[in-house]
């Protein structure tokens, strides 16, 4: 089976933590990080290169971009410039984790190992699940929300665009149809 080529959008330890886990992946290899900040030759970071999106673009034409950063906010707008340019954001899942046939999936969302999203959930582009996370039954996760480690998220439950909730946060059960 051939790989497909990936860029990481970030530099920072959350794109080292996305670097391991599609590392557990088959199908997917990572080529370099991409930063913004990146002279370009800017050195290497977990064995990869780290280039200038002009460069990183070019010289991978065919590669999918992920952004790779933990603020969801930053996030979203490295999402505009990524379809701006044409290009697409895979959607990755470790392999440990447990997702509902039932639950919904869009384009770059991230569940790392340890992570539960129960049925009839919804995880809008970009949301990106840290290290054993769940999220339960009929919730609704707006795009790019960030849950870091540890988070618990209640059945019936709607989190806003862009809310970043800290390690070990527990929020409480909605009511159906709010």
């Amino acid at each position: 089976m051939s790989s497909r080529e990936l860029l990481l959008f970030g530099g920072g330890g959350h794109a080292r933590e996305i670097h391991w886990l599609v590392q557990t992946l088959p199908g997917l290899r990572p080529v370099a990080f991409v930063d913004d900040a990146a002279p370009p030759a800017a050195g290497r970071l977990a064995g990869l290169e780290v280039l200038p999106p002009a460069v990183a673009l070019a010289r991978f034409p065919a590669a999918l971009v992920l952004p790779a950063v933990g603020d969801g906010v930053v996030r979203a707008r490295l999402a505009e410039r990524i379809v701006a340019a044409g290009r697409a954001s895979p959607t990755l899942v470790h392999p440990t984790a447990l997702i509902a046939p039932t639950a919904s999936l869009a384009a770059g969302v991230v569940v790392f190992a340890g992570c539960v999203v129960s049925v009839d959930t919804v995880l809008e582009a970009h949301v990106h699940l840290n290290l054993g996370c769940t999220v339960s039954h009929d919730s609704v996760l707006e795009a790019g929300v960030t849950l870091a480690p540890g988070v618990r998220v209640c059945g019936n439950v709607r989190i806003g665009r862009g809310a970043w909730l800290g390690a070990g946060a527990v929020v409480i059960n909605g009511r159906p149809g709010r």
